[in-house]
């Protein structure tokens, strides 16, 4: 049985408080990554700064202490325990609707960043798959876990275990949901990709809403990312 999330019944000033300090220290970390990655790539020898490999690492380690600080207190916010907010066994039903989420996601994300193209004349990429583009052996496969295991389980649980439901508690839906997608475009620091990535956040938390299981959304958000890693190492096309 597919149910729809629960929503928070907590304060906006609660909510807004620990949103600030999550996202900032999402914000922080991110920005150091690909900071770090764009100075060891542009201005500095490779033996004067760490392996991107190293980076990444780095950048895996830091998400530990916001899981954490995520862990502890949504379940007091949001009056109810984690598996309630999603991290449960997921059933067949709801894995499923997570590779439909991973296509629409993909189609909308594509659809976007044409409309785009078509009307900037620049070609719509994300600038941390430029990076990675050059990546071979164990850094790539250091980027892939990254970007197909970790990152979609830390993001999910921070847009919208915790900032969809936190918005839903005081919002209304369709502002909750663009809120919430708005602000995970933006978190990855590329202006240039932050309206496609907008777009797959409203899929993303429109799968959440629907289906009230995280997991559907990680499933989602791992096949979307595995999409872009094929592209990327296999057929040396960024999407």
């Amino acid at each position: 049985m597919i149910k729809t999330a629960r929503r928070f019944p907590i304060g906006w000033s609660i909510a807004v408080g620990i949103g600030i300090i999550v996202i900032s220290m999402f914000a922080m970390l991110f920005t150091l990554a690909v900071f770090s990655l764009v100075t060891y790539h542009r201005v500095l020898p490779p033996r004067h700064a760490l392996s991107i490999g190293s980076l990444l690492l780095i950048q895996n380690i830091g998400y530990i202490p916001i899981v954490l600080f995520l862990f502890a207190t949504l379940p007091r916010l949001a009056q109810c325990s984690l598996t309630e907010l999603g991290l449960r066994r997921p059933n067949w039903p709801e894995l499923r609707a997570g590779i439909w989420g991973a296509g629409l996601a993909f189609i909308g994300v594509t659809i976007t960043a044409n409309l785009m193209t078509f009307v900037t004349h620049r070609h719509v990429t994300q600038r941390t798959l430029l990076l990675f583009q050059h990546l071979h052996g164990s850094e790539a496969g250091i980027a892939a876990i990254t970007g197909i295991v970790i990152a979609p389980f830390v993001e999910e649980l921070i847009f919208r275990a915790f900032l969809f439901n936190a918005l839903s508690s005081w919002l209304s839906l369709p502002l909750s949901l663009v809120g919430s997608s708005l602000l995970f475009g933006l978190a990855h620091f590329d202006l240039g990709v932050a309206l496609p990535l907008t777009v797959c956040g409203i899929v993303l938390a429109g799968l959440y809403h629907r289906t009230g299981c995280l997991w559907s959304n990680i499933t989602a958000h791992a096949l979307f990312n595995s999409i872009s890693f094929v592209a990327l190492f296999a057929l040396h096309v960024a999407v």
